[in-house]
């Protein structure tokens, strides 16, 4: 996300809080670091470079 979006960390992790807690775009396990699966349709993505 920080390369993808050319922002910093802190703002990575904003991001991450709010797809956690507002869009339901993200899952996340508890007390479990690097734990984020995404719950978006990969054909609903747009393509990386």
């Amino acid at each position: 996300m920080k390369r993808h979006f050319q922002v910093t960390p802190p703002n990575v992790h904003q991001m991450v809080l709010k797809f956690d807690r507002a869009w339901l775009l993200i899952e996340r396990t508890p007390r479990k670091a690097r734990s984020i699966r995404v719950l978006v349709d990969p054909c609903n993505l747009p393509a990386s470079k």
